[in-house]
This record gives structure tokens, sequence and C-alpha cells, in this order.
């Protein structure tokens, strides 16, 4: 589950704590900022038990550190589209040509494929 509007003070712990009662954790985050480490504000709480899922969101309201947090069913992030190998080989060619440097795996046809239109 995706848990919004968390207290900058909400810990992971806080936060297992908190949603435990509603079934077994498998996971807690609390997201922080990567530079000074404080809250962003925002974590996920994977369950168990998917029915669980359902028992925090029968609930009207949630409060956890003084706020009232907003608990959402998390959907993963897409995929990357997968590249097609020859563009994959065409960025490695070019990094090759920008560094002077062809090894001899380079061939014509994909500096061809690369640079043909200039």
């Amino acid at each position: 589950m995706f848990i919004g509007g968390l207290s900058w003070q909400t810990t992971a712990e806080g936060l297992r704590e908190y949603f435990s009662k509603f079934g077994d954790i498998n996971e807690v985050m609390v997201m922080k900022d990567p530079t000074t480490r404080r809250s962003r504000g925002f974590g996920f709480v994977t369950f168990s038990d998917p029915s669980s899922v359902d028992k925090v969101l029968t609930l009207a309201a949630h409060e956890l550190d003084g706020k009232k947090i907003d608990p959402k069913v998390a959907f993963p992030r897409r995929a990357h589209p997968k590249v097609r190998v020859s563009v994959c080989v065409c960025v490695r060619v070019c990094a090759c040509v920008r560094a002077s440097v062809l090894p001899h795996t380079c061939l014509k046809g994909n500096l061809l494929y690369c640079w043909g239109n200039y």
C-alpha cells in the first residue's frame, strides 16, 4: 500500500506498529530524501495477505503521529519499454566514436546506422 501524508517524524517502526493491527506485514518503507535523510512524507506497507489491504481501506480515517494519513492501494510502476539491441549497439558505437576508439566489435553497418544521417 502507498501511505501518503506522513509526518516527518514518522518512522518505519511507527508505520509497522500502526498497520500491524490489520495483518502480518512483509515490508515497511518510509521514503527519505537522499541528501537530507528527511522523510518525504510518504511510504509503503506490504502485507503478507492481500485481504489486509481491504481491512485498511474499510476505515474512513487513519491518523498517525498527529497527522491524518492517506493509505491507498499501490500499483507497481510500469516497466520501461525494452530497448532494441540495435539501439544499444548504436549507443555503444557512438560512445566509441566520441572517444575516438573503435573496438574490433564495431561493425560498418552499425556505424552507418548511427551516423548515416549526418
